[in-house]
Parts: C-alpha cells; sequence; structure tokens
C-alpha cells in the first residue's frame, strides 16, 4: 500500500512562500511585475506568491506539453504579451532542467524588460540543463513529491504540504 510521509509541513511552506514574495518585491521596487505561472503544477504556488510580491502584479498563464516520447516540449497555450515588461517565471519544481529552459527561450524571444525565475522546489542532483534559478524556495532530494499543486495522475494536488510518495 502506498503512503505519504511529509517533506515540507505546511507552516513552513507558507512561510517560505511570504519570503519568497518579499525577496522577488524587494527585487522590483515598486514596480509592475508580470508574473507567468506554469500550469499546472504551479498554480497554488502562483496563487499565494502573486499576494505576498503584493503591489502591481499581473498574472499569465503558460501551458507546456511534455512528448514523453522524444524528450522535447511544446508550448501550448500562453495568455499574455510581455513585451517591455519586468516578467518573473513562476515554476513548481526544476528537475533536469529541460522545460524551464525550453520555457526561458520562448518568452526571451517575446521581449521582455527582464526575465527572472522562481521556483518552489528544486532537485540539483537530476539536472541535465544548465539553467539558472533565481528564487528557490527549497532544495530536495530526488525523491517523487506531491501536494501544493503537484500531483500523481491527478490526485494529491489539493495537499497544504509537499510530501514524498512513497509506492
Amino acid at each position: 500500500m502506498s503512503q505519504l510521509r511529509i517533506l515540507i509541513p505546511s507552516e513552513l511552506l507558507k512561510n517560505r512562500v511570504q519570503e519568497l514574495g518579499h525577496e522577488i518585491r524587494k527585487k522590483y521596487g515598486s514596480g509592475s511585475v508580470t508574473c507567468i505561472c506554469v500550469l499546472r503544477g504551479a498554480l497554488f504556488f502562483a496563487a499565494d506568491l502573486v499576494r505576498h510580491i503584493g503591489g502591481d502584479v499581473r498574472l499569465e498563464f503558460i501551458h507546456i506539453n511534455n512528448q514523453s516520447d522524444s524528450m522535447g516540449i511544446d508550448i501550448s497555450y500562453f495568455s499574455g504579451n510581455i513585451a517591455d515588461k519586468d516578467c518573473i517565471l513562476i515554476e513548481d519544481i526544476v528537475e533536469t532542467g529541460l522545460t524551464l529552459q525550453t520555457i526561458y527561450s520562448y518568452l526571451n524571444n517575446q521581449n521582455p524588460r527582464s526575465l527572472y525565475s522562481v521556483s518552489l522546489l528544486d532537485k540539483p542532483s537530476t539536472r541535465h540543463h544548465s539553467i539558472e534559478i533565481d528564487f528557490i524556495g527549497f532544495s530536495i532530494p530526488d525523491e517523487f513529491v506531491v501536494g501544493y499543486g503537484l500531483d500523481l495522475h491527478g490526485r494529491h494536488r489539493a495537499l497544504d504540504y509537499i510530501a514524498t510518495y512513497i509506492p
């Protein structure tokens, strides 16, 4: 029987998201920030984060499709116009770095004034692509995690904590 083991408790998660919001606001000062949420996994994180960034925040969405047969990634939807805007890409987890690298390339072609990234979770031991994450919530070991937007076949996404899934 599978089970979940809490890796990052709810209170620690909430506190870190608040800290990240303040760090990002400090980076941008009082200026406008366009946040770009990577759907679906980063939705819970993005919703909480933008409230803590505060000020003039716009929220856009990008959806990607992972091509399981070819290790490729498709951008299937992007909701915004980011030309000449200060942007921050909101990701739930960075593992190999391929998704973040692909999205960065796509968004940079849209000519933003600036483009930074924030990831709730980082698995540095699994990185295959050289990519810099500007703001990191937590570095975690190479374990399968669920909760706070991360799911397993659609389950566990609504948990208010991050847990390791143990099959």
